[in-house]
């Protein structure tokens, strides 16, 4: 009787560890299909909006993979979208520390993205506060973006003299700041509670 108990007792810790394993893995499988197709995603609609100087979806979408599932998707898309886009550019590759600034940007958003998804893991309320918190992370992560990539155009391309390259590229940041804005302010929320409504998503 005692050696039947304890091969029963055995055969339940084989089956919690299973239990235990298998979501782990499930998990891991499903961020790298998820890191694939939003990534996929990111340089489709890059690729398309590339006529329209400094209006891009890229980092919405890097930063809403790190808020809705989580750090490392956030990270993954991010650094695979980025390093895709910027080497292979319809306007030819960036200049190696500007490609390197833009990668590390990029993936900023979605480290911010993951970081945010602790606090407001639930369906988002459509409230004025929701909007101008994410409207404002939205233009300061943008207004980084451009400020780190035209301060370093001024010291490769203008001898150093960061000014006239901030100077130049002001209607090209007003452009991506103001519609980076009205995109994270606009479209976040309803984007956001829209995925988390579909079931298999609720969680990674």
């Amino acid at each position: 009787m005692n050696m039947n108990n304890e091969k029963n007792v055995m055969k339940e810790n084989e089956k919690d560890n299973q239990i235990i394993k298998e979501p782990s893995i499930k998990s891991k499988n499903f961020n790298i299909v998820l890191i694939a197709m939003l990534t996929a995603l990111c340089i489709s609609v890059s690729y398309i909006l590339s006529p329209l100087a400094n209006i891009e979806l890229m980092s919405f979408i890097i930063f809403i993979s790190g808020f809705i599932f989580g750090l490392t998707v956030g990270i993954g898309v991010g650094t695979m979208a980025s390093l895709i886009y910027y080497g292979w550019n319809p306007y030819g590759p960036s200049n190696p520390p500007i490609f390197i600034a833009c990668v590390l940007c990029m993936v900023l958003f979605g480290v911010i993205g993951g970081i945010m998804r602790k606090k407001d893991n639930d369906k988002l309320e459509y409230s004025a506060w929701n909007v101008y918190k994410f409207g404002t992370v939205g233009l300061l992560l943008t207004l980084l973006f451009d400020l780190t990539t035209n301060i370093i155009t001024g010291f490769i391309f203008y001898g150093g003299n960061v000014i006239i390259a901030l100077v130049l590229g002001i209607p090209f940041l007003l452009i991506h700041i103001i519609s980076n804005t009205a995109v994270f302010s606009g479209l976040l929320i309803p984007v956001v509670n829209a995925i988390k409504n579909l079931n298999q998503f609720n969680k990674v």
